[in-house]
C-alpha cells in the first residue's frame, strides 16, 4: 500500500513511496484522479474508491487534506477504507504533536508564517 496526501488546493505534501518532486508525472496523474474524486464526493467524510483490475484507489477528504491510498493487492475495500482513515488520523495527530513541541519551545511561533 502507498499513500499520497494533497492539500485542499491540490499541492502534494506527502508521498509514502518516494520524493513527490521526483515523482512529478505520477503525482500529476493522481492529482487529476483526485479532481475526478472531488466531483464524485457526495458526503465529505465518506471515502470513495476506484477499482481497476488489480489496483484499488481509495480517496478520503479530511482535515482540509485529501488522502489517497493505492493498493496493488486484491484486499477488501472496507479494509482499505479503514486503513486510510487510521493513516489520516495518525498523520494529523503526529503533525499536531510536532506543532505542540514547537510551541512549547517558542511560545510566540507563528504557525501561519
Amino acid at each position: 500500500m502507498n499513500f499520497i496526501v494533497f492539500t485542499e488546493n491540490g499541492k502534494p505534501v506527502f508521498c509514502s513511496f518516494g520524493d513527490e518532486h521526483q515523482l512529478a508525472s505520477k503525482i500529476a496523474t493522481f492529482s487529476i484522479l483526485l479532481n475526478k474524486a472531488e466531483i464524485s464526493w457526495k458526503s465529505p467524510d465518506e471515502p470513495i474508491f476506484f477499482k481497476n483490475n488489480d489496483k484499488t484507489l481509495v480517496f478520503l477528504k479530511k482535515y482540509q487534506l485529501r488522502f489517497i491510498l493505492i493498493s496493488l493487492n486484491d484486499l477488501p475495500v472496507f479494509f482499505l477504507r479503514q486503513t486510510l482513515e487510521i493513516f489520516a488520523q495518525w498523520l494529523i495527530m503526529h503533525t499536531s504533536l510536532h506543532f505542540q513541541k514547537i510551541l512549547e519551545k517558542k511560545s510566540n511561533y507563528d504557525l501561519l508564517a
